[in-house]
Order: C-alpha cells, then sequence, then structure tokens
C-alpha cells in the first residue's frame, strides 16, 4: 500500500464533511470520561460556589451574579455555568465535571474551526486541536472545575474572533453586534480578555477600512469601560498582590514566563501549585531554546500567520506571568496556560514540514506528531487522577510543591474534612511554620482544635487570626461559640456583636448569639435573634431548628413543627430537628410518627441513644 493511498484512507476515515469535529468529540469522551467520578477539590471550590451552592440552586439569583462578586472575582458569566450544574445535581460534583469536559471539547472544536479559517490544511487543523484537546497542561482546566473560566474564555476568545471574519466577509452588521456579544462575555468570564481588543487591533486593523476600525474601536472601548466601572465596583483590591519589592516582581514575572512556555512546549514536572520557588528554571530554558532553534534551521513558509500566532501568544501570557509576579508566593496555574496555547498551535502550523521531511526524514514528522500524540494522552491520563478527590489532590500538591504553605494548608483541610484532626494540626502547624502570617492557616487549625475539645489553644488561634486580620468574621464566630460552650457569655457576645456592628447581614452571627441568649435565659432576645437569622437566609436550617427548639420549649407545638420540618427540607441529613419532631409527635401521642423519625435517626446515627433525648428508649 502505497503513501497516497495511505493518506487517502486516513482523509477520508477523519478528515471528510463533519468528521473532525466528531472524531475530537470522541477522543475527548474517551479520554476524560473518568473525569465524571472525581469530586470537589480543595483549592478554590469552597469558595466559589460550595459555600454558595443553594445560592445557585435558586432560579431567582441568575441575574444577581452580575451585581455580585464571589470570593474576590467579578466573572458573573462563569459564576451563571455553576447554575445548572447545581440545579441538576443537587450538590453533586457529576454535572460540574460533565460542563467542564463539555467546555473542553466545545472549544477544541472551535479551536478547530479557527485554524481552518486561518487557511490552515484540514489535516494540520485537525492534529493541532487533537493536541490542544489531550495537552497535559489543559488537564487542570478540566478536571479541576474553577479552571472552566479558561476554557470558557476561550470559547468566547475564538468565537469573537471568528465572527469578526465573518463581519468582515459580509459586512453585516448583525454579525458585528454577535462580536461584540461574544466578547462582552468573554469580558464578564474573566478579566484576561481585556487582552482581546489589543491582539485584534495590532493584527487584524489593516483589514478594515478607517471608518469601520473607528467605529469597532468606539465599540470595544464602551464596552470595556462597562465591564471596568462595574468591576471596579465590586471588587476593591487584590489581597494576594506584593509590589513591595519590584526587582523580585521582575524576576518572578520571567521565570514565570519561562516555566509557562516550557511546559506549553513539553510539559514534565508539572504541578497542581506551581510556585518560581518550588520549579527550576534550566530544564525549561534548555526546552524553549530546542524549540527556537528548530523555528531557525527548518524556518517557516507563511511569515504572517507566525506572527499571528507569536502575538497571539505573547499578549495572552503576559496576564498569566504577571499574576506570578505580583503575587506573593509566586503561583503560576497552569489552567491559566489554556488560551495562550493556542498561539503556539498556530505558530507550529508554520514550520515547514517539507522542509524537515528533505532534510532529515520524510517520515519523520508523522512519526515525531503521533509519539508526541501518545505521550501526551499518557501523561494526560497519568495526571488527571490526582484531581480525583480533595485528599489526593491536597497529598499530590506536597509531594510537587513541598515549601508552598498553601499545600500544607490544603492537605490539613482535606484531613479535617475527614475527621482526621490530629493529622489535619500537623500539616497547618507545617504551613504556619513556612508562612507565619497566613490567618487561614491559624482559623483552621483552630478549628480542628476545637473539634479535638482543646478549647484554650483553639482560642489562641482564632485570636491569631484575628490579630491578623481584624475583621475575620468567621474566626469571631467560632471563638464566640467556644466561649458561650465554657460558660463566658459575656465574651461570646461580645465577639457576636462586633461581628454585626461590621457585617449586619452576617446570618449566622445572628443565629450564634442566639444561642447563646437561649443559654442565658434571654428566650425573647433568642428569638428575636433567630428571625433575624431567618429573614436575612431564608435557607439557614440551624436557625430554624434552633428557633423550633425554643417553639418547642414553649409548648407552641405548631410553629416548632413548622421549623423543624423546613429545618429538615433545607438539610435531611441534620438530626437535631428530626429528633425535636420525634418529641412533638410524642406529646401528641402520634407513637407512629416518632418511631419513623427514631427510626431515621438510628439509620444514619446507629449509636444513637433514644433514651438519652426521650427517657423512655423511643415510642416503643
Amino acid at each position: 500500500m502505497d503513501k497516497s493511498h495511505v493518506s487517502q484512507i486516513f482523509n477520508n476515515i477523519f478528515l471528510t464533511s463533519n468528521s473532525p469535529s466528531l472524531w475530537l468529540c470522541l477522543f475527548g469522551i474517551t479520554l476524560y470520561l473518568h473525569t465524571l467520578n472525581f469530586g470537589f477539590s480543595p483549592l478554590d471550590d469552597n469558595y466559589l460556589y460550595l459555600d454558595n451552592l443553594r445560592w445557585f440552586m435558586q432560579f431567582k439569583n441568575i441575574l444577581s451574579v452580575f451585581t455580585t462578586s464571589i470570593a474576590g472575582f467579578y466573572r458573573p458569566v462563569l459564576f451563571l455555568s455553576f447554575f445548572p450544574d447545581a440545579l441538576t445535581g443537587s450538590g453533586s460534583p457529576l454535572p460540574f465535571h460533565l460542563t467542564n469536559l463539555t467546555f473542553h471539547i466545545i472549544a477544541s472544536i472551535m479551536l478547530f474551526q479557527l485554524l481552518l479559517r486561518l487557511d490552515i490544511s484540514k489535516f494540520t487543523s485537525f492534529f493541532l486541536s487533537l493536541i490542544f484537546l489531550v495537552h497535559p497542561v489543559n488537564i487542570q482546566t478540566i478536571a479541576w472545575i474553577p479552571g472552566r473560566n479558561d476554557s470558557l474564555l476561550a470559547i468566547f476568545t475564538i468565537g469573537t474572533i471568528l465572527i469578526l471574519f465573518q463581519f468582515r466577509k459580509t459586512h453585516n452588521r448583525s454579525w458585528f453586534y454577535a462580536h461584540l456579544l461574544t466578547y462582552g462575555c468573554a469580558l464578564f468570564t474573566k478579566e484576561n480578555a481585556i487582552i482581546i481588543p489589543v491582539f485584534l487591533y495590532a493584527m487584524l486593523s489593516d483589514y478594515f477600512n478607517r471608518r469601520v476600525s473607528r467605529w469597532i474601536l468606539a465599540a470595544w472601548g464602551i464596552l470595556t469601560g462597562v465591564w471596568f466601572i462595574i468591576q471596579r465596583s465590586l471588587v476593591n483590591e487584590f489581597s494576594v498582590t506584593d509590589f513591595s519589592h519590584p526587582g523580585a516582581s521582575i524576576i518572578r514575572f520571567f521565570q514565570a514566563w519561562i516555566f509557562n512556555t516550557g511546559k506549553m512546549i513539553f510539559p514534565f514536572r508539572q504541578a497542581l501549585l506551581p510556585t518560581t520557588t518550588d520549579t527550576p528554571v534550566f530544564p525549561y530554558l534548555w526546552v524553549i531554546i530546542f524549540f527556537i532553534s528548530i523555528v531557525l534551521y527548518f524556518g517557516v513558509y507563511r511569515r504572517r500567520l507566525f506572527l499571528f500566532g507569536l502575538v497571539w501568544y505573547i499578549l495572552f501570557l503576559i496576564i498569566p506571568s504577571l499574576w506570578s509576579s505580583i503575587d506573593k508566593i509566586g503561583e503560576y496555574y497552569e489552567h491559566r496556560l489554556y488560551l495562550p496555547l493556542i498561539g503556539l498551535l498556530i505558530m507550529v502550523s508554520t514550520i515547514s514540514v517539507r522542509k524537515i521531511s528533505l532534510k532529515v526524514n520524510t517520515v519523520l514528522p508523522v512519526v515525531t506528531g503521533v509519539i508526541t500524540l501518545l505521550i501526551f494522552i499518557g501523561l494526560t491520563n497519568s495526571r488527571s487522577q490526582l484531581y480525583a478527590d480533595k485528599l489526593t489532590f491536597a497529598e499530590a500538591c506536597v509531594k510537587e510543591s513541598p515549601t508552598h504553605a498553601r499545600s500544607y494548608k490544603l492537605l490539613g483541610t482535606a484531613l479535617a474534612e475527614e475527621g482526621r484532626y490530629e493529622e489535619a494540626v500537623i500539616n497547618f502547624d507545617h504551613s504556619i511554620l513556612l508562612n507565619p502570617d497566613d490567618e487561614a492557616s491559624y482559623y483552621n487549625r483552630g478549628s480542628s482544635l476545637f473539634q479535638l475539645g482543646d478549647f484554650q489553644k483553639a482560642i489562641a488561634d482564632y485570636t491569631h487570626a484575628i490579630n491578623i486580620k481584624p475583621v475575620y468574621f468567621e474566626a469571631y464566630n467560632n471563638r464566640g461559640i467556644i466561649f458561650g460552650n465554657l460558660g463566658q457569655p459575656i465574651k461570646a457576645k461580645a465577639d457576636f456583636d462586633f461581628v454585626i456592628a461590621n457585617d449586619p447581614k452576617n446570618d449566622k452571627a445572628y443565629n450564634n448569639k442566639g444561642l447563646n441568649y437561649y443559654r442565658m435565659g434571654k428566650i425573647t432576645e433568642a428569638l428575636d435573634c433567630f428571625d433575624t437569622a431567618i429573614e436575612l437566609n431564608d435557607q439557614l436550617e440551624f436557625a430554624f431548628n434552633n428557633r423550633g427548639q425554643i417553639y418547642l420549649d414553649l409548648d407552641q407545638l405548631e410553629r416548632a413543627i413548622h421549623d423543624f420540618n423546613r429545618a429538615i427540607e433545607l438539610n435531611p441529613l441534620y438530626l437535631s430537628p428530626v429528633i425535636g419532631r420525634a418529641k412533638i409527635y410524642l406529646k401528641l401521642k402520634l407513637d407512629n410518627l416518632a418511631q419513623k423519625d427514631i427510626d431515621y435517626v438510628k439509620k444514619l446515627q446507629p449509636d444513637f441513644s433514644p433514651a438519652e433525648f426521650f427517657g423512655t428508649g423511643g415510642a416503643r
């Protein structure tokens, strides 16, 4: 079978009609299907959506994303993408991972369309899109749920460029409006999108006459200005930025640039939490030098397209590398390379393969491509396993970034969630040793010590966290709870009052203050606090349960059972309201219903003793 016949068979299978898109979809599903079984990670998942899961499960909040910042970010389109995941899965990670995989496949297919639009051959476009699909540096965007902001950004970036091409071709204003819409979606997905008009103006300004160019520039300026005003009004500061040592920042910037570029060319020594401290420079520098040598030796056959890819790579890599330089720790997350990688692939498409075949070996480009593809598939499959669950993720962070305080903080958090508090404390100790100014490590260690019953040390840690961050409301709340448990209601009230004075909408502070009043025997004040907590957050099951307990004590059984039912509806695994409801059923001589609740509690908590709560062993 000759070479032309093999090529014809390949084209018939992979490149006819819509086959490339279908194959990209199939390869993507095959390679990443196992990620649908992954859980959540300990890195940013809580801040971005888990802590706000009930908020994302309410349709009424959909429009609120455009006037809300979450975890210090204003990314409403990203936040919108969490709504269907939360609604369909009721908190399960599966819909989140399915959405991530879907976005990556869509981005890969759209990249194929962009490469075709740039007049790159169908074979090369398909192969480079396949490389992008399986590239190990992209696994963080697929397997780590928060990483979807970069695949979404890529979808809108590619989309707005393709639509602009269509506008130039047809001069139909509908395409121009569609271009602005997709650019707006990119802006409201991630702030890196401000690079898009810079890139487009630099590379495509001569595609339009002066009048149209001015029109486009004005539209970009207005849209970007509106976004900027909204963004700055909701996000006031970047807490991790550090401009105090400009020389060190410049060094970190170029280090990050070398690391990022090296990993895009050939990914090795990857890390979930890569830092400039834990990453050697020279191996990546040699990779870059080798790539440049290849380009210089064999040359490029389309210089304008090479320049297009080079400018894309440079501009979209500036912000990821800049973040590393102004970050106190020098982190450079790999998901940020998703968009710059496209520019690098466009550059690769222009390398003169024919010269390689003539100078070296006819089949060398094909063999090299196949080997690279297989290596990338193996690396991607292997690294994806690190995202399987919180503990696996955190342990990999410690192994890959052993000098990074956050690695140990994440591991401590994962261990604490599994109830392994002694081990968690050890890791928080290590985190504090590496970064004694991190208030969250003190807070987390205090919470583990709280669970271990070491209240005095827990108070000391919460106090230390407050000293570092005077408005650390969670630390005040937890310290107040301990004071209350230790019979110091005045100190507890002072902590809750501080939170309420500085954050009047803090529902948990009102709930905790109500419990404190209840212990002090101030029932009216306690009820007022629980009422306020529920007004602020009608999803707070603890406040409903606590108010229900007071109504039970007051023998207002109808009100009590209403609150217990609401608490159970909000959280079926919360057993206190189930027990409270069983007490009401016993009072009302509804023994069958009481026994049903008792059996439910026993099922979830086998060591439950009815006699301890009911004094008679239950309804039977």
